[in-house]
């Protein structure tokens, strides 16, 4: 019987080889997740494109309106909701009235707003220079009473 005969390109330990397989698993792991943003959006803009409702959108993808805006937002879309859009004017309206202005989330407050909508506005408006927060929230209500001032 003919013996075989192997031959090895390089010594490694058995921590080589398994941070070898990390990289790559972390690797496929990375490109599996870039597909999967890249569906959602393509099909989140055919569902649009066909005239559903943001929350019809939601639902048939498998997610709350909040959720699938925040898996839109991961992966690079940014999309508006009817929603924010109104609750945005209503900020730049409260900004508009000037420097030194200040209001809470009462006065930003819309009827079909959700709490987590207005704080992503404030939050942007902060994080761009626009408003900041004078007085601290006070944990009595179930709306933040946060005291904004424009800048």
């Amino acid at each position: 019987m003919p013996a075989t005969m192997f031959e090895v390109e390089e010594d490694m330990s058995h921590c080589e080889i398994a941070a070898r397989r990390r990289k790559d698993s972390i690797r496929a792991a990375t490109i599996a997740a870039e597909v999967e943003r890249a569906n959602l959006v393509g099909d989140f803009c055919w569902l649009a494109d066909d005239g559903l409702p943001f929350e019809t959108i939601a639902n048939r993808l498998g997610y709350t309106p909040e959720g699938l805006e925040q898996a839109l937002r991961r992966a690079g879309f940014l999309h508006r909701t009817p929603e924010r859009l109104a609750v945005e004017q209503r900020v730049d309206e409260l900004i508009a009235k000037g420097p030194g202005f200040r209001f809470t989330t009462v006065h930003v407050d819309m009827p079909d707003a959700l709490t987590s909508t207005v704080s992503v506005v404030l939050q942007a408006a902060r994080r761009q220079g626009r408003i900041r927060m004078a007085e601290p929230p006070k944990l009595s209500g179930a709306r933040s009473g946060a005291v904004w001032e424009v800048v």
